[in-house]
């Protein structure tokens, strides 16, 4: 594989190159790629096949779904970290019978979240219980 080009200029929060075209700011790497092939095809992103957000060396760029480019990723990556636990940080399993799953992927412990609201009808958290102040309620 060819060297990393590294974008040297501005980068954004995540490490990828950022530039400024056109009245806007957009992604060096994209930028560089339309230059090179047009425009990435319609629902697909650019994968940095070498794994470095800010290089923008053409030969590093592939188009290919979103779900391609996180299979792809970092394997420490948070999504597919959590995705391979089999407990809640309270030690609950996550089966079928205890886990709730969000429509965005996110999974919650039923038996956590059964005690939480207990807990919560028993004793509302401090910032919702009628506070005294001199001279009276607020």
């Amino acid at each position: 594989m060819t060297p990393c080009i590294i974008w040297k200029k501005g980068l954004t929060r995540s490490g990828y190159g950022r530039v400024w075209h056109h009245g806007k700011h957009r992604r060096a790497h994209v930028l560089a790629y339309e230059v090179i092939h047009g425009p990435v095809p319609k629902g697909l992103e650019l994968d940095h096949l070498c794994r470095n957000r800010a290089c923008v060396n053409v030969e590093h760029l592939e188009a290919v779904s979103h779900q391609e480019n996180m299979r792809r990723g970092d394997r420490e990556a948070m999504g597919l970290r959590n995705r391979s636990k089999t407990e809640c940080p309270k030690g609950h399993p996550y089966d079928s019978a205890n886990t709730y799953v969000r429509r965005n992927g996110g999974r919650f412990c039923r038996a956590c979240n059964a005690l939480r609201m207990r807990l919560a009808r028993v004793a509302p958290p401090e910032d919702l219980r009628v506070r005294q102040f001199p001279g009276g309620e607020m």
